[in-house]
């Protein structure tokens, strides 16, 4: 091989290194916060059959969604009906069938012109572990990463969000 690509090989390796290290703690905050946004959600206390809430800066209701989900996954069945024929019928008519399921969300968002401080991130953040210190000199990482993702959606962040709470 030659040296331009020994040395391409070699940055490869140093990028795979570096993406490598970076994503466990990212992965293991992400973790913190999949597991602490449903707990945050449950201590609202809103009901199903409670109105709308609007605060000075945010809102948030309760609703049951029902949403029908398919039994089964295709390429198995197909394989299925195409080896076993006669029994293929009868499993296609049991996927073809649905089963309703109830699923109760918490829809939440900002109120419009009303955002969130920076004292409501940082303090969220070091709820998940972090010392002030480092939630101060993260807040501007996350809303740089923010504002990024909200410009691939073309959105102005004060989408209506929403997460399941039964």
């Amino acid at each position: 091989m030659s040296m331009k690509m020994l040395k391409n090989i070699e940055g490869k390796i140093i990028d795979l290194i570096a993406a490598d290290r970076a994503y466990m703690p990212i992965k293991s905050f992400a973790g913190k916060l999949d597991r602490k946004r449903p707990k945050l959600a449950g201590l609202v206390g809103l009901s199903k059959n409670e109105e709308r809430f609007d605060g000075e800066r945010v809102f948030a209701y309760v609703r049951e969604v029902d949403e029908s989900k398919a039994r089964g996954l295709r390429e198995g069945v197909d394989l299925f009906s195409k080896r076993h024929p006669e029994y293929g019928e009868i499993l296609n008519g049991i996927i073809e069938e649905t089963r309703k399921q109830h699923e109760v969300h918490l829809y939440f968002g900002t109120l419009p012109n009303k955002t969130l401080t920076r004292e409501d991130y940082v303090g969220v953040m070091m709820n998940l572990g972090l010392s002030q210190h480092s939630a101060e000199r993260f807040y501007p990482i996350v809303m740089e990463i923010t504002r990024s993702i909200q410009k691939q959606r073309k959105g102005n962040g004060k989408d209506l969000r929403s997460i399941m709470i039964g």
